[in-house]
């Protein structure tokens, strides 16, 4: 029963720690365009 209950709380922080470091990419590459399009409009 602890096992199982341990398994499931690590599952669960693998889930959660995925999430944040998907939204970390998503933001580092939307800021990545941004700086993108900034030079090139700077050109």
């Amino acid at each position: 029963m602890s096992m199982l209950l341990i398994s499931r709380q690590n599952s669960s922080i693998y889930v959660k720690n995925r999430g944040i470091l998907y939204t970390y990419m998503l933001e580092f590459f939307l800021l990545k365009g941004g700086i993108y399009e900034n030079n090139s409009d700077f050109k």
